[in-house]
């Protein structure tokens, strides 16, 4: 190539071209600053749903147990007394409420469910923004001819959005 013919690369056009290139990386990671926020957020739902979801889990079984020992208990006790009519009426209440707890308990199962559903599509969630953020730090160490973290400074927020991936 001779000296005196322009270089590619710094002919204005091209220039202009890199700069509107650069501004639009920076619009978008804006928006994944906003989709890294949100994400975040959404952890932190997770793990409390999770938690109370544990804790229900805990107060259901125990309901359920003790309403199992109690039948049990009831039905080894065959004692004929006047009682009996009474005894009955309870049984009775006593199977609402273990088909209730049973329900309960199906219910929790179903939400269980769901809430893994969300937690596989929080990790696809996390796994395309790390791809994004990986694929916007390529794009700019191309256009800039350096690594992101080298061209950019401490403050640029660019560089805030690669140290994410």
């Amino acid at each position: 190539m001779d000296e005196n013919e322009p270089c590619f690369d710094q002919d204005p056009a091209i220039l202009q071209f890199k700069e509107t290139i650069l501004n639009s990386l920076r619009q978008l990671e804006t928006k994944i600053m906003n989709i890294s926020s949100t994400l975040e957020s959404t952890d932190k739902q997770i793990a409390a749903i999770v938690t109370a979801q544990k804790a229900l889990h805990i107060e259901k079984g125990s309901k359920l147990e003790g309403t199992m020992k109690k039948k049990s208990l009831t039905q080894s006790s065959s004692a004929s007394s006047p009682d009996q009519a009474k005894k009955c009426v309870k049984s009775a209440n006593d199977s609402d409420q273990e088909a209730e707890l049973i329900q309960d308990t199906q219910d929790l199962h179903q939400s269980d469910a769901q809430i893994q559903t969300l937690l596989t599509q929080q990790n696809e969630m996390k796994s395309s923004f790390q791809s994004i953020s990986s694929t916007m730090t390529k794009m700019f160490e191309m256009l800039t001819g350096t690594s992101a973290s080298s061209s950019l400074g401490e403050d640029d927020e660019v560089a805030d959005v690669f140290d994410l991936a």
